[in-house]
Order: structure tokens, then C-alpha cells, then sequence
């Protein structure tokens, strides 16, 4: 499917500098999915939105998730740290694997600088992660982000009250396990599985899949030895 039938093109305002900008959106209704992985990385048929998934603003350079783009952390900082600054490439048209990687690389430079949610750190570490999938890049180039967004887990698990955005602390639990297995941490999967698939309350479903995961970490362990 050409781009243009799933891209269009937007204007956004950007709550820093309140400049308008011209980006491309996905349409996502006009993706076909063609399966969603154990992390939740969802493949499709006609192309990577991931690509796009990072909004920049063309003026001062803020970047950001769609999602939270209208309501960034800590403005003021972030006004602080982009003043005088222009993004050194343009990302409002059709994206490169690179440019879309480059996108992402800004995001967590600038969430990290003004101390963002570890939450939402961990959330576009995750989805770079996915960008490197969906483009075949190989396991081994996702795994300093896998790292990234299990970390962010860990510690918004420890500092963050939860629900945060759509994500509850089981969520989080399950997503620190699935992590801990890609990198290659069976028995430390198994424990995070095992914990929720044990738990009597929360979402169903989510407890069928913590018991998948303690069975795929299972075999993984079996496997090494």
C-alpha cells in the first residue's frame, strides 16, 4: 500500500514554542494488523507506524509521543533546555528508518533531561524497541532499549502510583517479565509470571498471559541447560 494511503498530512501547535507545524499522521483504520507480539509490538501488513510515532515540532525541536505531545513534562524546563535551537533535520515529511530512529533518540534525550516519568521513559524506549522489530534490524540492536524501557518499569513500579495513562501496576509487572525473558533472563521472567499468575484479583486475561510467559520462560530455562 502506497504511503499515502496511510499517512496524511496535519498541522499541530506546539505547546512550547506555540508555533504551527506540518507533520504526517497514521491512519491507523487503514492498517491491517497482522499479529501483535507477547510485548505488545504490533506488525502490519502495509508499513511501520512507529516511523511516525514521534511528534517534533519543525521550530524549536520538541519531541514527543502523539499521546502526551499538548501536555509536556515540565515546560518550563523544557523551553529552558530548547531555547535557541533548531531541530538539525527536518521531520514533518516521510521518514527514513534513521530519521524515525532519530526521532525517538531526541524524545528520550529530552524526557530524560527534564526528568520525566520513568513510566514514560520506559514507554518510548519500549517502542523504539519495536521500530528496530518491525524493520528486521535484528534482536541484538533492540536490546539496549529493551534494557532502557525495563528499567523505567522497575522503577515507576517502585515510585510511580499507577494507573498511569492505560497502564495498571499488573501491566507493569507482566511487561517486566516479557522483558526480562527477551533479554534472556529466564528465571527472573518466571518469577514476575509466576507472581502474577498467582494473584486473584485484576484482569483476567492478563493472568492467562503471565501463565504463557511462565511457560515460554520455562522452556527458554530448560533449553540453556
Amino acid at each position: 500500500m502506497p504511503l499515502a494511503d496511510w499517512l496524511f498530512r496535519a498541522e499541530a501547535i506546539c505547546p512550547l514554542c506555540e508555533r504551527a507545524f506540518s507533520l504526517l499522521r497514521v491512519r491507523y483504520s487503514r492498517l491491517t494488523v497482522v499479529r501483535r507480539d507477547e510485548d505488545f509490538c504490533t506488525h502490519y501488513r502495509e508499513g511501520n507506524p512507529y516511523r511516525y510515532w514521534v511528534w517534533v515540532c519543525s521550530h524549536c525541536g520538541y519531541a514527543s509521543p502523539e499521546t502526551s505531545f499538548s501536555s509536556p513534562w515540565r515546560p518550563e524546563s523544557l523551553r529552558s533546555l530548547l531555547q535557541g535551537k533548531r531541530p538539525a533535520v527536518d521531520f514533518s515529511g516521510e521518514r527514513s528508518f534513521e530519521l524515525a530512529l532519530a526521532s525517538f533518540k531526541l524524545a528520550l534525550f529530552q524526557a530524560e533531561r527534564v526528568f520525566a516519568p520513568y513510566s514514560q521513559r520506559a514507554g518510548l524506549s519500549l517502542r523504539a524497541a519495536w521500530l528496530l522489530r518491525v524493520e528486521g534490524r535484528g534482536r541484538e540492536e533492540e536490546i539496549p532499549f529493551l534494557r532502557l524501557a525495563r528499567e523505567g518499569y522497575l522503577l515507576a513500579l517502585d515510585r510511580e502510583k499507577f494507573p498511569v495513562g492505560k497502564m495498571t501496576e499488573e501491566t507493569v509487572r507482566y511487561m517486566i517479565g516479557e522483558l526480562s525473558l527477551r533479554l534472556g533472563e529466564a528465571r527472573e521472567a518466571m518469577g514476575w509470571f509466576s507472581r502474577l499468575a498467582e494473584s486473584r484479583d485484576g484482569d483476567p486475561k492478563l493472568r492467562n498471559m503471565a501463565r504463557e510467559g511462565w511457560r515460554r520462560a520455562r522452556e527458554a530455562l530448560e533449553g540453556a541447560g
